[in-house]
């Protein structure tokens, strides 16, 4: 079977703690793939909600200092019970709180963390230049990735115009995404949950995640509609319609 049919046959369970913005359009898409989502988020329930799940899902794009006690939590059980997670650092450059919340799930045993270009120069304290000009190619930070990797123990999937996909020693790039998605809110969480139903269930992660994005960039170019959340909305559809 290839991965989206291994998905559809074993609905794996995937535990959510994901921000408010994203909820909804991570539900969907989660079950779209055929995975099965759940969202909990308080510190009452996530130890027996994670034991549960196939795959943990820590998105950061809303934290507060109770969910950073979840965060930590489910993070622990997941090690525990070697369930693996995805972690998304929504946002991380903006406050020395978010930094610190990165700093202490990073230290945890993370499968994949799927950020983006910014995200992954502010993990590695690489400032821009003031006037905002993105000074690094498609090389650079596909190095800074790899490193990224190589310093975490963790498959990075860095999002953007060139998809980059490393743990260290493999390294695929999928580019040519339609860049319609990078003006809708959420794109990103939405890929984050797709890998995590794509990785809770195949064990060739690299291969997996590479599979994933190879189709969803024929979507992505594959819509004709060119507002926003219309896009997304029949992004969504599609996922649904892969291998059926």
């Amino acid at each position: 079977m290839n991965y989206i049919e291994k998905i559809r046959d074993k609905r794996p369970l995937i535990h959510h703690i994901t921000n408010y913005v994203s909820m909804k359009l991570t539900a969907d898409a989660t079950y779209a793939i055929g995975a099965l989502p759940i969202m909990a988020d308080s510190i009452e329930e996530v130890e027996e909600v994670t034991v549960k799940a196939k795959c943990l899902v820590i998105n950061s794009g809303t934290p507060n200092s109770v969910r950073f006690d979840s965060y930590l939590k489910s993070t622990e059980i997941a090690n525990e019970k070697n369930i693996p997670i995805v972690y998304d650092p929504v946002g991380v450059n903006i406050s020395k709180f978010r930094k610190d919340i990165s700093a202490r799930v990073l230290s945890k045993n993370i499968t994949v963390v799927r950020l983006n270009r910014g995200e992954l120069l502010g993990l590695e304290n690489i400032k821009k230049i003031d006037s905002g000009i993105d000074y690094l190619g498609s090389d650079d930070v596909r190095d800074l990735a790899i490193n990224f990797s190589k310093k975490h123990s963790v498959i990075t999937v860095c999002t953007g115009a060139d998809n980059i996909i490393t743990d260290g020693v493999t390294t695929e790039v999928v580019s040519d995404f339609n860049p319609i998605l990078r003006d809708i809110t959420s794109s990103g969480c939405v890929i984050t949950s797709l890998i995590a139903a794509v990785i809770s269930v195949n064990d060739d992660h690299i291969h997996a995640i590479h599979s994933l994005f190879k189709d969803l960039k024929d979507i992505s170019n594959s819509i004709e509609v060119n507002r926003p959340m219309a896009y997304m909305s029949e992004f969504i559809d599609r996922i649904y319609t892969l291998g059926r």
